[in-house]
């Protein structure tokens, strides 16, 4: 993710974006979570995120993001603080993942 791409959020207004699975996205909408994975790489601020579903769909494709699973995921755009929002839910439900450090929990 480039930090100087942004989007005009209609909630929290210009802000860099970000990328989660549809699940998430939906989630976000009604205040649930279906989980919230992330492999960050390179100390990403935003890394690319994904729900317990997509998570299991990608280890049972061999552990990698191939095209099935990613076009599966169908990945939208979210603004950073919707990010934020999106991973705070999954945190309170003890539902997030961080797949670079496990033992992180926010």
């Amino acid at each position: 993710m480039n930090p100087d791409e942004t989007i005009d959020c209609s909630v929290h207004g210009r802000q860099p974006i970000s990328f989660v699975c549809t699940h998430i996205a939906h989630g976000l909408l009604d205040g649930t979570t279906p989980g919230f994975v992330v492999a960050p790489e390179d100390d990403q601020l935003l890394p690319l995120g994904w729900c317990d579903e997509c998570e299991a769909m990608v280890q049972q494709l061999g552990g990698d993001w191939k095209d099935e699973a990613t076009e599966r995921a169908e990945f939208k755009l979210l603004c950073a603080l919707c990010y934020v929002e999106a991973k705070g839910i999954a945190i309170s439900a003890n539902r997030f993942r961080d797949l670079g450090n496990p033992s992180a929990t926010d």
